[in-house]
């Protein structure tokens, strides 16, 4: 099954490749056992509850001073001078809301509310996400900053069994190359 891509919304996704998911029927809510028939998945699930939650990033939350809605995002201005842009779809209720539903919402310190929908767009949850987005888009092999000198392009010709003795333990041999001269580089400098 494909995955879904870096800032496409679930509801994009499920147009783009279908949503198999069947609806719930109510003899499936009639045939639905109690997790206590299930001992073992109800364990698992105690032990989860009982890990100490992964501490939230810090994150410098700045209040907001304005929003706005374009079709498909709300774009929210920082007093720092920042504007973050998320997807309506985060906020389910803003989706199918009217154009003055959406605009009925009120500032706070901590980001926006909506009363009639009780939703809330939190600054420091939208900061933390895209903290996490990022990490990872990382981790999907995308480069980070550069935080080396930057390298300069050259041709070099090297003998074959030199390619493939750096090229046997898969991608990432040009990075090797590098640093087993840069070593060598090293050790003739002191």
């Amino acid at each position: 099954m494909e995955g879904i891509l870096p800032g496409e919304s679930l509801d994009d996704f499920e147009k783009r490749v279908g949503d198999d998911a069947p609806e719930w029927t109510e003899d499936d809510f009639k045939r639905a056992r109690p997790i206590s028939d299930f001992p073992e998945l109800k364990a698992a699930l105690e032990r989860a509850q009982r890990q100490p939650r992964p501490p939230q990033p810090e994150v410098e939350v700045s209040p907001p001073v304005a929003a706005r809605f374009d079709e498909k995002h709300l774009h929210i201005d920082l007093a720092d001078g920042r504007t973050l842009t998320v997807p309506l779809t985060w906020y389910p209720d803003l989706v199918t809301a009217t154009p003055d539903e959406r605009q009925a919402f009120v500032l706070t310190p901590e980001g926006l509310h909506w009363p009639q929908f009780h939703e809330e767009a939190s600054i420091a949850s939208i900061l933390r996400t895209q903290i996490k987005i990022d990490e990872l888009e990382r981790a999907r092999g995308q480069r980070g900053p550069q935080k080396s000198p930057t390298k300069e392009r050259v041709a070099l010709r090297l003998d074959r069994n030199i390619v493939d003795h750096f090229r046997h333990d898969g991608p990432g041999w040009q990075t090797r190359i590098n640093d087993a001269l840069a070593e060598l580089v090293k050790r003739n400098t002191r």
